[in-house]
């Protein structure tokens, strides 16, 4: 219980700093990516400490959405490129820890639970907590490969974004949603 708690805290942190690090270029003050990690962070974790009636989805959103609005009320520029930036992470963000959370599934099946070490608790706890770390060494590479893909990606961060080019960004975010949403899987987001 302590080490799956530990586990989901750790990755909302990792999370909000990857958040800070994709932003980091494009705002205009650089101690601005440091207050939405912040921020995305804070909302985050009260979202998970404090039991409440919500939807994985809508607290992921109310996390990013927070973090949309400092990055508008930070830097009043270039509003389109900030949308860009929340619905890409909020879609990356989900990818990520999808990705890492199958391959732990399959891991802690295979080694954790098995029938051979279920008389060694300690072994077994032991593996469960390594399982946990793998988790999240997988949560930041996925994160870190997928941001430094897009800021590498995406040359013309200084440049005015327009709304045509928006739609045009965000619409395989969209299409990720609705498999996402049809498939009934936005359990599995908030872990």
């Amino acid at each position: 219980m302590i080490t799956s708690k530990f586990s989901v805290i750790a990755i909302l942190i990792i999370t909000g700093i990857c958040f800070g690090v994709f932003v980091y270029p494009y705002m205009k003050k650089k101690k601005e990516a440091s207050l939405v990690s912040i921020v995305y962070i804070g909302i985050m974790s009260v979202l998970y400490l404090i039991p409440q009636q919500i939807d994985n989805f809508s607290a992921y959103m109310l996390g990013v959405v927070a973090a949309f609005l400092v990055m508008y009320v930070q830097d009043r520029r270039n509003i389109y490129q900030k949308i860009f930036l929340a619905v890409t992470f909020f879609s990356i963000r989900w990818l990520a820890v999808a990705m890492a959370g199958r391959l732990d599934d399959f891991i802690t099946k295979a080694l954790v639970f098995r029938n051979t070490i279920a008389g060694r608790q300690w072994l077994q706890y032991g593996l469960y907590a390594g399982t946990r770390i793998l988790d999240i060494v997988l949560c930041i590479v996925f994160l870190a490969v997928a941001i430094g893909l897009i800021n590498k990606a995406y040359v013309y961060k200084n440049d005015e974004m327009s709304g045509k080019e928006l739609v045009m960004l965000i619409m395989p975010c969209q299409r990720l949603w609705e498999m996402k949403r049809q498939n009934n899987g936005w359990s599995t987001i908030y872990r």
